[in-house]
């Protein structure tokens, strides 16, 4: 017969010494942030490109991902130079971009940041998916009926939403934060961007909604000696 040693009678040492324990597995987990506008071409796609291009500036490896179930991607049609991965991954100059929502779940672990482009928020199906993510922003218009779509992103504020406005002019800047009232501090204004794949460099903008994300540091390269009487 088997002998068996009761539980009680095995030394903890030995009991350690024989478990193994499987190694913990670490997956990256990508901060997602979600853009949405207030109305249709109101710049809700440069503003979530310029958001990309700004953390990869700090060299955090980044995407972005279109959330619209109606969405068209137009970025081949933008740029001749496109690099196609498969049906719904491909890279346009140097930015990675998704055309289909369903691969977000794979690309949490392969990016640092996540933009979600949601398209208009008034088509979105779920507002609370897009409540959802980590940093929220909307894209709002200072034209009447822009004003006046922007009223369905402030219904549903729940204190976090950043709110970019396009193309207003600097004199009517100072009405505009006004009209925001208690929004005004999450209120901010974006320059012109004729080429959306080129980087502003409005970092005070970005950095605000971002959380002032430090850049990722780089590893220090140890230089080598060299011995002047060595030959080569």
């Amino acid at each position: 017969p088997v002998e068996v040693t009761p539980p009680s009678q095995v030394g903890r040492e030995a009991a350690q010494a024989q478990l193994v324990l499987p190694k913990p597995k670490i997956e990256r987990s990508a901060t997602c942030i979600a853009v949405a506008g207030a109305g249709h071409r109101i710049g809700t796609t440069t503003q979530a490109m310029q958001i990309c291009l700004y953390v990869k500036a700090l060299g955090y490896k980044a995407a972005i991902i279109e959330m619209a179930a109606s969405a068209l991607t137009g970025y081949t049609q933008i740029s001749d130079d496109a690099v196609l991965f498969d049906e719904h991954h491909f890279r346009v100059e140097g930015t990675d971009v998704y055309n289909d929502r369903t691969c977000i779940l794979d690309a949490k672990s392969q990016y640092d940041y996540l933009i979600l482009d949601y398209g208009c928020f008034a088509e979105l199906t779920e507002p609370a998916d897009y409540l959802r993510n980590d940093i929220l922003v909307a894209v709002c218009g200072a034209k009447p009926s822009e004003v006046e779509l922007a009223a369905d992103v402030l219904r549903v504020d729940n204190g976090t939403i950043h709110y970019i406005f396009s193309f207003v002019p600097q004199r009517d800047r100072p009405d505009v934060l006004a009209s925001m009232e208690q929004y005004g501090e999450r209120t901010y204004f974006a320059g012109w961007t004729p080429d959306y794949f080129l980087y502003s460099g409005n970092d005070e903008l970005y950095g605000k909604i971002t959380g002032q994300i430090k850049p990722k540091s780089k590893a220090v390269q140890k230089k080598s000696h060299k011995w002047p009487w060595r030959k080569k």
